[in-house]
């Protein structure tokens, strides 16, 4: 599905996706930030794509599987992982 990018939503989407290209940019690289970076970019997609009236179930599993209070547990039994 195509739509335009226009709005806060894709605004967001940009400056996540900037903050993310800033870091890989730089000298040297904090892994932490750079997974908050993505997390923020996925969870900027996400909304980008509710403001255009679709839903996402895979950008909402990528949402949850960066999201710190996702249970490991979980997200190795979505991805069909274990040690």
């Amino acid at each position: 599905m195509e739509t335009k990018p226009e709005g806060p939503a894709w605004d967001a989407l940009r400056a996540a996706l900037a903050r993310m290209q800033s870091l890989l940019d730089a000298d040297a690289v904090h892994l932490v930030d750079l997974g908050k970076a993505y997390a923020a970019l996925a969870s900027a997609m996400l909304a980008a794509a509710e403001s255009s009236g679709q839903t996402s179930a895979r950008f909402r599993a990528v949402v949850r599987a960066l999201d710190l209070r996702t249970p490991r547990s979980a997200i190795e039994a979505f991805a069909g992982e274990s040690e």
